[in-house]
């Protein structure tokens, strides 16, 4: 049976960040139980991988800094992870009351990124096994941004099933707030509809390359 003595915890923390301690509290039932690495930095993805090259358990969760979450979110993850721990989980988005009142928009549409068209983001708690990070390799360190939304389409490639655990997980709004809703939810459709553009190609891409070659090549 997996427990949370199976799992490494992963946190990276950037420069500005610091709102650990919150996190830290949910985390309190299982502190004896997992293993916790908190890697600083500014980059990332670096941060990330460097984070998995000091795990020592067969299971990596990934959190950032201002992930809340309830007991039962602890709960829906062992119990996902027993149920089939080849899969990579994540949970369901929601965001913390610190941020505009249009966020529920938000929460709505990262359901259908990530439940319908398979494409959650770093945000929602990644969740699996070492095996399978080593098989997917590792958090693209050359990406300017999105190492998150990449390393799901790598997943992708490899045919690693992705499911949600059902559960919860929330992290904080007020970066909208500062920002302002409507201009950083465009920034962000943006940025990843431009980045998942050529990785949905990709497949096509290569269908089309083996049609042109010549017969008797």
């Amino acid at each position: 049976m997996i427990t949370f003595k199976d799992i490494s915890i992963i946190i990276p923390v950037g420069p500005e960040e610091n709102e650990l301690e919150a996190l830290w509290d949910d985390l309190r039932p299982i502190k004896k139980e997992a293993e916790l690495i908190v890697i600083r930095g500014a980059s990332r993805p670096h941060q990330l991988n460097e984070g998995v090259r000091n795990a020592t358990r067969d299971f990596l969760w990934f959190l950032h800094a201002d992930s809340r979450f309830a007991k039962s979110t602890l709960t829906a993850l062992i119990r996902a992870l027993n149920s089939d721990p080849d899969v990579f989980y994540y949970f369901d988005l929601r965001f913390l009351n610190d941020g505009p009142p249009l966020m529920r928009i938000n929460e709505i549409g990262c359901w259908v990124r990530s439940r319908l068209m398979g494409l959650p983001f770093g945000d929602q708690g990644f969740c699996l096994s070492t095996m399978n990070f080593k098989r997917v390799g590792g958090f693209p360190e050359e990406a300017p941004y999105g190492e998150d939304h990449l390393f799901v389409w790598r997943a992708r490639q490899k045919k690693v099933r992705l499911r949600s655990t059902g559960a919860a997980l929330y992290t904080s709004a007020r970066r909208y707030a500062k920002t302002g809703w409507a201009k950083l939810t465009w920034a962000y459709a943006r940025q990843w509809t431009r980045q998942a553009w050529p990785e949905w190609k990709k497949p096509y891409e290569k269908t089309s390359d083996i049609r042109q070659v010549p017969r008797g090549r």
